[in-house]
């Protein structure tokens, strides 16, 4: 680099040698000339110096630089193919614990509040660890458990095909989630051990986990004990598989509840329980491409709630029913689940036997508008499935063949007993036993450059129902679907499915058939790297089954009686949806919008009847439509140089549906709407904030009346500090408000206080203190139609928990 000066220090002119060292440069006798060139000292000279229109020779002297410091990063995220990869060490902050810290932080990825997890608004198709299907469709016993230092990548694995021989020929727009495992942490056991107690004993916390993944095997053993309110239920429960939705068919409903609150307040605020969960899983490879896969999860749980209600339902004669409710729920699951998979390139046959054995009991003890009683339902169902699918090649064409078979059995009791009122004591016993059985077999070929899958499906169910007498019902249903794939570049394709079902139901004496035509087109484009863009349409048409058949008038609750019927109803539907979902990884935005809209058409309603003393429900013939408009938009963004992750959610649900109550019908139109933030933000070492809010808006309108917006709001916020290395401090505030009536609102403000301190990289002890300002109710209010409820909750009061961690 040559530089040009004036005789006063002004730079004014410039020139650069070319690969031979040579430059040309127009000066003034006057000028100073200076001459610069990496690891040489720079060197001044007059212009005067120089002999002009001729070469002159200017030499250097070498001089050593001393270089900055470079930090090398690997990026936050990057793409390879299909494959997004999320570096775990770019996200981690001090105070991140499991996995699931992790994932809820990562822009594009959900973890719903079961544990589930979705990405760009679907949810995954699969749950990997090191590339193997350990815990099929239970795997929060690894997002809740696995801590986080044994993770280095989270991959996203886009139009993921599970099975090797499908791959390129069918088409899939889910995602799988693949966990890499630490270097350090393969092939040697890892885990933690956490015994924490509070209260001088009385209360407790505790939990076990230990996994090892070797390159042939993993293993996978936790439990977690606690009486301090934390539900354990979703450590063990399956989530639908949709890789392969053929694997799933839901469980006939019980006709007796013994469900527990439904309320946005966390369960450890307000129950009393002891819980215990435990899961057991083992995978072993028998060759490189096949694997054998040991589950067994374990749920038992005993806890109490108590609980106000005031309802008022509407109608001619409008009854107000005040409860006073002190129930005892008692369950118990255990899951055992064996699976055999071959899944290569030409291959792929799977096998899943599951046995399913659940007890549940409720004991209530009841004030009814004054009448003290006592009520208890035990429901056990029990059910043996399996599910065996396989694909295969005949003369170049693939065959899948595919046989869901269930045996079902469900006894149920109620028994209440009232002091003063005969109506009230009750002793019923209901049972129900089921087969069903579901074999699929198609062949994938090729015409006119795409490709034709023609797939048919037999469905047999038979069902007894028990109750003082035996009633049988068959269902049997044939269908057709050929499927045509219209592919035209990348993640571009046009599915056109159209099947044809007979359906052929008995109930008691009463037979019915029907033949149905039941399209569904589905649109996807990717229009670029970032954007793409999603539009199905369908129409659907099943047979509407009833919870239980009978004779006779069910007793369902104390105050409940169920008149069943024997007709046969059938339900079909009009459903069209969109969505458009960006992503940037240059700039870490994620973002997703998605619109449906269904009209749904009914050949019965529900028919409730309000008493004094008692609740009857009945199933009628005649026209109801239900009709829903859903909105559903998400934007994350994260900031990794300034310390800020941003995940918000806007949705609206719209429902119009049919209300039939006490001598009164018509169509009520119901409309939430919710916003929710996650704001996180650490950027110092020694401060971090967490922000989440969500704000809910419910109103609804109908030919009686229109109520004004009902509105609430939740707020979770937490600080946490880090005065030294190895000790945090933790301050968490929940508010909820709720409007009780219009413009009325009550306030519930509840702080945590938590400090953990590492002793070293196995050891750390934790102190808990809830619940500080010893906030000891809740209430809330919901509408629902003509009906009008308000809940109110005691809460846990203030309480503490020392806990000890060792880390192996």
């Amino acid at each position: 680099m040559c530089r040009v000066y004036t005789n006063d220090n002004k730079f004014y002119n410039y020139a650069i040698s070319d690969e031979n060292g040579q430059l040309c440069i127009e000066v003034s006798d006057s000028d100073i000339i200076e001459f610069s060139y990496l690891g040489y000292t720079p060197l001044n000279k007059p212009a005067k110096d120089f002999i002009l229109d001729r070469i002159n020779n200017v030499i250097l002297a070498e001089k050593a630089i001393e270089l900055n410091e470079v930090i090398v990063k690997a990026p936050p995220i990057r793409e390879q193919n299909d494959t997004i990869s999320y570096n775990v060490r770019a996200f981690i902050q001090a105070g991140d614990s499991h996995l699931e810290d992790i994932l809820k932080k990562l822009p594009g990825i959900r973890v719903n509040e079961n544990g589930s997890i979705s990405y760009q608004g679907k949810a995954i198709n699969k749950f990997y660890i090191e590339g193997k299907d350990l815990l099929g469709n239970s795997y929060s016993l690894a997002t809740k458990n696995m801590p986080v230092e044994a993770v280095t990548t989270v991959e996203v694995l886009e139009n993921h095909q599970p099975f090797k021989m499908l791959k390129g020929k069918q088409l899939s727009d889910k995602a799988a989630i693949n966990i890499r495992i630490d270097r350090g942490h393969k092939s040697r056991p890892f885990g933690e051990i956490n015994v924490g107690l509070g209260e001088i004993a009385s209360i407790w916390n505790n939990s076990l986990f230990l996994t090892q993944i070797m390159s042939n095997s993993q293993l996978l053993i936790s439990g977690k004990i606690n009486n301090s309110g934390v539900d354990l239920s979703e450590e063990t429960k399956e989530h639908i598989d949709i890789a392969d939705l053929d694997a799933y068919e839901p469980i006939l409903p019980s006709i007796l509840s013994t469900s527990t609150l439904n309320e946005v307040l966390p369960q450890n605020r307000y129950l009393q329980n002891k819980s215990y969960s435990a899961g057991a899983n083992f995978l072993v490879g028998l060759s490189k491409e096949s694997s054998l896969r040991f589950n067994l999860l374990y749920y038992q749980d005993r806890s109490n709630i108590t609980r106000q209600r005031s309802d008022y339902y509407g109608g001619e004669n409008p009854l107000n029913l005040i409860e006073n409710t002190a129930k005892r729920l008692k369950d118990f699951t255990i899951l055992p689940i064996i699976k055999y998979e071959l899944n290569d390139k030409n291959t792929y046959i799977s096998n899943e036997l599951k046995l399913s054995f659940n007890k549940i009991s409720s004991s209530n003890r009841v004030i009814s508008n004054s009448i003290s009683l006592f009520e208890r339902i035990d429901n056990k169902p029990v059910y043996l499935q399996n599910y065996f699918t396989s694909s295969f090649y005949i003369k170049n064409r693939i065959v899948q063949a595919k046989s869901l078979s269930r045996y079902f059995n469900r006894s149920e009791n109620l028994y209440s007993d009232a002091d003063t009122i005969s109506i009230y004591d009750i002793s019923e016993k209901f049972a129900l036993k089921s087969f069903l059985n579901k074999t699929i077999l198609s062949s994938l070929f090729y015409l006119g450059g795409n490709s034709l899958n023609i797939s048919s499906e037999i469905y047999y169910m038979n069902t007894l129902y028990d109750y003082k007498e035996n009633i049988r019902s068959n269902k049997f249903s044939l269908k057709i679907s050929p499927n045509y794939l219209i592919s035209f570049g990348t993640n571009r394709y046009l599915s056109i499915i159209l099947p044809i079902e007979l359906f052929n139901i008995n109930i008691i004496k009463r037979h019915k058939t029907l033949l149905a035509f039941i399209p569904n087109i589905n649109f996807r484009y990717q229009i670029n790297n970032n954007w793409r863009i999603n539009i199905n349409a369908s129409y659907n048409v099943d047979n509407n089954t009833l919870g239980f058949y009978s004779h006779h008038l069910l007793r369902t609750g104390y105050r409940t009686e169920y008149l069943p019927t024997d007709r046969i109803f059938f339900n079909s539907s009009k459903k069209i949806s969109a969505s458009l979902a960006y992503r940037n990884l240059a700039t870490m935005l994620f973002s997703n919008l998605s619109i449906s809209y269904s009209d749904g058409k009914k050949e019965s309603y529900s028919n409730y009847n309000y008493t004094d003393s008692i609740t009857q429900i009945s199933t009628i013939a005649g026209t109801n439509h239900l009709k829903t408009f859903l909105v559903n938009g998400s934007l994350d963004k994260s900031f990794v140089d300034v310390g800020i992750s941003l995940k918000s959610d806007l949705n609206y649900s719209g429902t119009k549906y049919l209300v039939s109550q006490s001598a009164i019908r018509f169509y009520n139109n119901s409309n939430i709407l919710s916003i929710n933030l996650d704001l996180n933000y650490q950027k110092l070492k020694w401060f971090k904030v967490m922000l989440t809010t969500t704000g809910t808006l419910y109103w609804e309108k109908n030919d009686l009346y229109s109520s004004e917006p009902i509105k609430s709001l939740i707020v979770n916020n937490s600080i946490y500090f880090f005065p030294i290395s190895n000790l945090s401090a933790k301050l968490k505030y929940q508010n909820f408000i709720n409007e009780i009536t219009t413009s009325k609102y009550k306030n519930y403000g509840v702080f945590d206080f938590n400090m953990d301190y590492k002793i070293n990289k196995r050891w750390e002890i934790e102190f808990s203190l809830s619940n500080i300002l010893n906030t000891r109710s809740y209430s809330v209010t919901q509408e629902s139609g003509i009906n009008i409820f308000n809940t109110s909750l005691p809460l846990r009061g203030r309480e503490y928990l020392i806990s000890v961690l060792w880390r192996f």
